[in-house]
């Protein structure tokens, strides 16, 4: 028969031994009173031998449930902590992760629900705090809830942490989101790749895997009309929604690129992707491309081709952005953009 020490769990042959380490065991009786807290799911234990134990279980856990359980021991904090600065930055931080493991659309719902969350556990301190969204969720969270009062651009970690979230999960999807405000078409060219090339069961174009390089053949005009048509209707939506929440209107405005950080980089990144798509020469080119080389010398070749076509579907299309714009104007934005973005 074995007898265990109720404090490190330690096994003997005998109650004479059990008893002889109790009395004289120093180390084991240090620890006779302290709680031990696993840092990453937060669970106490009472001896040392019981949290051995469960770290070859805890390490294995699910990411998902682990960033779920940070998540509510840090909310729980907000509302006794002295300080909750630092908390709020661990849980912008554990948010960003879930991104991950869900689209834009679901984590969009996520951010909304969580935010729920802090204002209960807000209501809870005694002091209040008015108007408190900036500092709650991040700059491309404010983007994703349509928060009308944003006064930066997207921060240069959570760019950085996209990136890697479109190298390692490039989603055809993700070309009909907000990232479009965000990245030039060319850094999402992944997602073209990711997706399956078909489309209504017939292939469109292919791989010619021994040159490392696509196949241009007569279909590959049609995924581009297919894909064009679909792409600039939800720039223009998504362009007309972002210019609203800064003018309350969509009526053109000179030099509305200084009256917010959302006109200077995200609507004018939707600019960019609309005039780099509908030069259907440029657009082709980087379907067929592999690296940035080539792309860059698709652009300088393919620039002048077809112009008179793309500028005409580019003006009614740069016209539905904004209400009731002058020819004249157009055609002078149109110029100007050009320069802007050498396409």
């Amino acid at each position: 028969m074995k007898y265990s020490c109720s404090h490190c769990q330690c096994e003997f042959n005998s109650k004479a031994n059990l008893a002889q380490h109790e009395n004289n065991s120093t180390y084991c009786n240090n620890f006779a009173y302290i709680v031990f807290m696993c840092k990453k799911c937060y669970t106490s234990f009472h001896t040392i031998k019981a949290i051995q134990s469960h770290f070859s279980k805890c390490l294995l856990q699910n990411d998902k449930q682990s960033i779920t359980i940070e998540l509510e021991h840090n909310i729980n904090k907000l509302s006794t902590c002295k300080k909750y600065s630092r908390v709020l930055q661990n849980l912008k931080t554990l948010r960003r992760s879930y991104l991950n493991y869900m689209s834009l659309v679901e984590y969009r719902q996520f951010i909304i629900q969580h935010f729920k969350r802090i204002e209960e556990e807000f209501k809870k301190r005694e002091t209040k705090i008015p108007r408190f969204h900036s500092k709650v969720l991040s700059s491309l969270e404010l983007r994703l809830i349509q928060y009308k009062k944003i006064t930066t651009e997207i921060a240069q970690d959570e760019r950085d942490f996209l990136v890697g979230i479109i190298k390692t999960k490039a989603l055809f999807t993700y070309l009909n989101s907000y990232f479009i405000a965000l990245f030039p078409i060319s850094d999402l060219r992944s997602c073209f790749l990711s997706k399956i090339v078909k489309y209504d069961n017939k292939y469109y174009f292919r791989k010619n895997l021994k040159k490392n390089s696509w196949i241009l053949d007569e279909s590959l005009d049609y995924f581009t009309r297919v894909f064009t048509d679909e792409f600039i209707a939800y720039c223009i939506s998504l362009y007309r929604d972002i210019y609203k929440r800064v003018f309350t209107h969509n009526k053109f405005i000179r030099n509305m690129e200084l009256h917010s950080p959302l006109i200077e980089y995200d609507c004018n990144q939707i600019l960019y992707n609309i005039f780099f798509i509908l030069n259907n020469a440029i657009f082709k080119e980087f379907l067929l491309s592999i690296n940035c080389q080539q792309l860059e010398e698709a652009i300088s070749i393919s620039k002048d081709k077809k112009v008179k076509k793309s500028l005409k579907t580019l003006k009614s299309t740069v016209k539905l952005l904004y209400d009731n714009i002058e020819d004249k104007l157009l055609e002078d934005f149109i110029v100007q953009c050009h320069k802007k973005f050498d396409i």
